[in-house]
């Protein structure tokens, strides 16, 4: 039951962060009344944490630790209200936190998480019993706990991902390919179906259509974590396709390539993210490829003669 309790929290955080729709949530709570049951605990607790969270004499705002949360979630008088549905009251208490194409953020979160956003990021986040619990809707984000602070509930796509002390990068592509990302510390990481993963330091797991692809974090993995937070992208043996389109996430005005066959070349090296300069004086020094400018900012790579 604690299980179906973990997967029931999950839909909390994923309709609360508008990360998932109603019609999907109404099929999993009609898909089997332990579901209702479940949903219906998980809605009793933040009715309570709701009461509770500020004292009428102090103020001050209230933690429920592990023991309260099971009483919370334990009371079986509440399921009718699941089955009845509705769910405005998932949306109250969260924080939402964006950036914008080349944007980065820091944000620290009571109990000592701090977040890092990447480019065209956005996170939601609730602190439950001194625990957050984030949701990402898209980009990227590097979780830090420091020893001795609460765990971190990260939520991306279909996985459930665990911080209990250290540092987790996390990545979305275009809705797609998720990279989870252990780069020092340890966690755990649960998708639907495919089970649960123990992650340590230099660890990852790429979440791919096929399923979970397991992998140990290279140099070249932790330079690039490294390099974001520090507004660079590095590259190593890359193709210019691949290139341009990790430069496309960090800029308004895209970069576009006019001959197919020169984005089969490979680039390496360190160049800022807000400014593509440094790339194009590179590639016209080494490939003679040129760049302009169109009237809309558009930037365009074009053939030409390599420099002597």
């Amino acid at each position: 039951m604690d299980e179906l309790l973990e997967v029931a929290a999950d839909w909390h955080a994923r309709l609360e962060s508008g990360a998932a729709t109603r019609e999907a949530f109404e099929a999993w709570r009609q898909a089997d009344p332990r579901h209702a049951a479940a949903f219906a605990r998980i809605h009793a607790l933040s009715q309570s944490w709701a009461r509770l969270k500020h004292t009428p004499s102090e103020g001050q705002a209230i933690s429920l630790n592990r023991r309260q949360v099971m009483v919370a979630a334990g009371g079986g008088g509440v399921a009718a209200l699941a089955v009845a549905g509705g769910y405005g009251w998932l949306r109250s208490n969260t924080a939402t936190a964006e950036t914008a194409a080349g944007e980065r953020r820091l944000i620290r979160l009571q109990g000592g998480t701090s977040l890092h956003l990447n480019t065209r990021t956005s996170v939601s986040w609730q602190v439950s019993g001194g625990e957050p619990h984030l949701t990402l809707k898209r980009g990227e984000i590097s979780v830090v706990v420091p020893r001795g602070s609460p765990s971190a509930r990260l939520l991306v796509s279909e996985s459930r991902v665990t911080v209990t002390e250290g540092t987790l990068n996390a990545r979305m592509d275009e809705g797609e390919v998720v990279s989870i990302q252990m780069v020092r510390g340890r966690g755990e990481m649960a998708t639907n179906g495919e089970g649960r993963v123990k992650l340590s330091g230099g660890q990852g797991v790429d979440l791919v259509p096929g399923g979970l692809q397991p992998h140990a974090l290279s140099d070249h993995d932790a330079a690039v974590i490294d390099g974001w937070q520090k507004g660079e992208l590095v590259f190593e043996g890359a193709t210019l396709d691949q290139v341009v389109k990790e430069y496309n996430r960090y800029l308004d005005k895209p970069i576009l390539i006019t001959a197919p066959e020169l984005g089969t070349l490979r680039i390496g090296g360190r160049f800022q993210a807000a400014d593509p300069s440094q790339l194009f004086r590179s590639l016209e020094l080494t490939h003679g490829i040129r760049h302009q400018r169109d009237p809309d900012g558009t930037l365009r790579l074009v053939k030409g003669t390599p420099a002597n």
